[in-house]
């Protein structure tokens, strides 16, 4: 992957450690050292910091007099809106870099400028390195670009267990192309021929049907987007988990409202492979 993808991954990693940066040292900018994969690299502060100090009229070490960069403002008399608005713009300039260099489709370049803009406002507003390890991994996950992989997904219910399925509740997702194309699961089978009338069980693998198990038929994007659409919709209680290498999602579980039983969501994701067509 190129450089400036990795320099653009690594200016939101380096937001979660900066209040410990600047404690370090007061006199001098904080320089992270970020290692991805095989690549360590130094990157000068984030340009976010700078555009919010730029924004306020103050040095980037003055940033760490409040715990907020937003009370840093008010306490200059800058709106915290104006912030976000300067932080954004050089945000969604990288994004702009970023799109073109990887070449991203409109859907995914969408996303990646709304998780930028999103992130963008918390980093102005809430405590000071406060990104949420959600938004690094998501920004992760799309920078991956991966466009065709399988997965092993167990999605338990409210319903009826097949009692020969091998693994009750579990399936197997293919996606091709970015859409998920095949799901199957395994099942016990009973064979007997005229060599063997003695009837056995094997374990096989059986193809689901799109038009009664649609609800199977869905992506790591899919799941992604369910997880921000229950963050957005401020539901009961919601945990996410995610593969620190690639972002893509491992558990994700929620309750949208405890009020009301058999309505939760759960998904626990693993055995994610590429694959190449």
């Amino acid at each position: 992957m190129k450089k400036f993808t990795f320099a653009f991954l690594a200016v939101l990693l380096a937001t979660l450690n900066v209040s410990a940066a600047f404690a370090q040292d007061d006199t001098q900018p904080p320089v992270e050292v970020i290692e991805i994969g095989n690549e360590i690299m130094e990157i000068e502060p984030s340009a976010w910091y700078v555009a919010a100090a730029d924004a306020i009229g103050v040095s980037i070490e003055d940033l760490s007099s409040q715990p907020t960069i937003a009370l840093v403002a008010k306490e200059n008399g800058v709106r915290a809106k104006d912030v976000i608005l300067a932080v954004q713009a050089v945000a969604l300039e990288e994004a702009a870099a970023l799109i073109e260099e990887e070449n991203l489709n409109d859907r995914k370049a969408k996303r990646l400028e709304n998780r930028v803009k999103r992130a963008a406002r918390k980093f102005v507003r809430t405590e000071l390195g406060d990104l949420s390890n959600a938004d690094i991994q998501r920004i992760r996950w799309e920078l991956n670009r991966w466009e065709n992989y399988t997965f092993k997904i167990y999605r338990p219910c409210f319903c009826v267990v097949d009692e020969f399925d091998v693994e009750p509740l579990t399936y197997y997702v293919t996606v091709e192309n970015g859409e998920a194309v095949k799901v199957e699961k395994k099942v016990i089978g009973f064979f007997a021929d005229d060599q063997n009338p003695e009837v056995r069980e094997e374990e096989m693998i059986v193809e689901l049907d799109r038009a009664t198990s649609g609800y199977l038929f869905i992506t790591l994007d899919d799941v992604i987007q369910t997880a921000e659409d229950a963050e957005l919709q401020g539901v009961a209680s919601l945990t996410a988990e995610y593969d620190t290498m690639r972002g893509y999602p491992t558990l994700l579980s929620i309750d949208y409202n405890s009020m009301i039983a058999d309505e939760e969501l759960h998904f626990e994701i693993s055995e994610v492979r590429r694959t190449r067509n």
